[in-house]
């Protein structure tokens, strides 16, 4: 980050316990001499910015750590890019309802069918939700081309591609269902 003139300022991120799983095409011993020994660690898990100003730490023990630190200043060019991935994520969830990158809701991406109309629904991560949803539907005689739903702890979202047009009071329908936190035509 910088303060506004280019000068880069200090921004500290913690990460909690998380799992990195991969199948790697070596014995399980290389696997492990290469996570186990930091200066072999070192020579895959590179820092960016100046290692000088850098600090690194492996206790690859039972209940051990890793640990690393460093001065991360952005380029211009990286700030650019993350501007355009970001505007791009955002049309993309206002165009099509799909959502990357999200804290709270799972990745959802469904490609469009065309001569579709496509609905967004967000909602509690609770059993027959994706049931009362399709019920709806049918009962307004709208027949689904195409689904999604996924889920992240207590919240779902579900993306369908209908074939026809849908009106207001199908959406307010939807809206009433108990669960559904949003609901949107696209």
């Amino acid at each position: 980050m910088t303060d506004g003139s280019g000068t880069a300022t200090r921004q500290e991120v913690l990460h909690g316990t998380f799992t990195v799983e991969r199948d790697l095409a070596a014995p399980p011993g290389a696997v492990y001499a290469a996570y186990a020994d930091a200066a072999v660690r070192r020579r895959w898990f590179r820092m960016p910015g100046d290692p000088a100003r850098g600090h690194y730490e492996l206790d690859f023990r039972v209940g051990g750590h890793e640990a690393a630190s460093g001065v991360f200043a952005p380029t211009g060019e990286a700030e650019e890019n993350c501007a355009v991935m970001v505007a791009e994520q955002v049309r993309d969830f206002l165009e099509n309802g799909n959502i990357r990158n999200s804290v709270n809701y799972p990745e959802a991406v469904l490609p469009r069918i065309p001569n579709t109309t496509r609905l967004a629904i967000a909602n509690s991560n609770v059993p027959n939700m994706v049931g009362q949803i399709s019920t709806c539907l049918a009962s307004s005689g709208i027949n689904i081309a195409d689904l999604l739903n996924k889920s992240r702890g207590e919240y779902a979202y579900t993306l369908i591609d209908a074939d026809g047009a849908l009106g207001q009071e199908l959406l307010a329908e939807l809206a009433g269902i108990e669960g559904v936190l949003s609901a949107r035509i696209l």
